[in-house]
């Protein structure tokens, strides 16, 4: 019997080991997942705002979103957000909110919510940036932005 409970025991020990050790590398995989999505978010608000460039966004933008956009509504928004604020002189700090999952159908998909605010020629704006990464490579998923024109109050797009 005592030898019995040494080895459940042991058991029992190297199970909660290996878990805490699974936990322990999911967190850093996580913190590297949230980094990468803040870096795509930054180069990828910076490439769309500075111009308001509809090539830019369409080149980042998930299928998903893609399917979203009713013929001329993307050079609408594009259009009316230049005309209000102008391009992006300043990106402020990025945060992000990342979360990861594996699938035998799909693999593994991370999800990541972001937002910042800049700085405009004519005014400054707020974005929230939805991305997605799928077979190793990061998409626009939704792309909203709130602009506050210089003379105005706020307007969503």
């Amino acid at each position: 019997m005592k030898k019995f409970l040494m080895v459940v025991g042991a058991i029992a020990i190297f199970g909660f080991i290996a878990m805490v050790a699974l936990i322990g590398i999911a967190a850093i995989g996580l913190n590297e997942t949230n980094e990468e999505a803040k870096a795509y978010v930054a180069e990828s608000i910076k490439a769309v705002a500075t111009g308001w460039s509809e090539e830019a966004l369409l080149a980042r933008a998930s299928t998903e979103l893609k399917d979203q956009f009713q013929p001329g509504q993307l050079e609408t928004f594009l259009g009316d957000s230049s005309r209000a604020i102008g391009g992006l002189e300043t990106l402020g700090e990025i945060s992000c909110s990342t979360n990861s999952s594996v699938t035998t159908s799909e693999g593994r998909k991370s999800i990541a919510e972001c937002t910042s605010d800049g700085v405009h020629e004519r005014g400054r704006a707020e974005y929230r940036v939805s991305v997605i990464k799928r077979a190793d490579e990061w998409r626009v998923n939704s792309f909203f932005v709130t602009y506050y024109p210089k003379e105005d109050g706020p307007t969503e797009v």
